[in-house]
């Protein structure tokens, strides 16, 4: 994604239900273990984010109590400036001022959000709204300011948001237009792209 210096870019993904056709679930949050934050619907999913820098660490799907994802491999997005400096989620916490991480739960809303500051050359605020749904579905907007004089050459979100090769049904690759993966591929081959893809 090319963003310039434009200020409130913003990228939104909707996990695209897994879950079978939904009626209404209740919608939870949790962040009384020392590592996680979780929020779930009961009725079809739970998601859990590393309390530290916001990283993906799971995904359930509550209806079959399978893993549907093992996160991501790094932190959930990452950014390049036009001087090749690189700002990655993971690298923020909530103990590092000029990368600092916080997440704050709205129950009235029932939304989650992560927030990103980086300070210095490199200055910005990204955003990571997740709203659960009261269906199978999972909203989430990421909103970048840059506050900086640098351009954004690159922003990619979610990162390295990997599945388990033994539930992978096909992967269709979107700059190969109608090529389909099948499992067999993956049983021989392994197979990344750059972003998008």
């Amino acid at each position: 994604m090319m963003c310039g210096r434009e200020r409130g870019i913003v990228v939104v993904l909707l996990i695209a239900s897994c879950w079978a056709n939904a009626s209404v679930g209740d919608i939870g949050f949790a962040d009384n273990q020392a590592d996680r934050i979780r929020i779930w619907n009961d009725d079809f999913y739970e998601i859990a984010f590393r309390k530290s820098d916001g990283r993906l660490l799971y995904m359930i799907d509550r209806t079959t109590g399978q893993e549907v994802s093992p996160g991501n491999v790094h932190g959930p997005w990452v950014m390049r400036f036009g001087s090749n400096v690189w700002l990655d989620g993971q690298n923020f916490s909530p103990a590092n001022s000029s990368r600092l991480f916080t997440y704050l739960w709205n129950a009235e809303e029932a939304t989650l959000t992560m927030d990103y500051v980086a300070t210095g050359s490199v200055a910005c605020h990204v955003s990571i709204v997740i709203r659960p749904t009261e269906g199978a579905e999972v909203d989430t907007v990421l909103t970048v300011d840059n506050l900086s004089a640098q351009e954004i050459e690159l922003l990619a979100y979610p990162v390295q948001f990997s599945f388990r090769r033994s539930q992978i049904e096909a992967v269709y690759v979107p700059y190969i237009e109608g090529m389909k993966l099948l499992p067999s591929f993956f049983d021989s081959y392994e197979f990344s792209s750059g972003y998008p893809g």
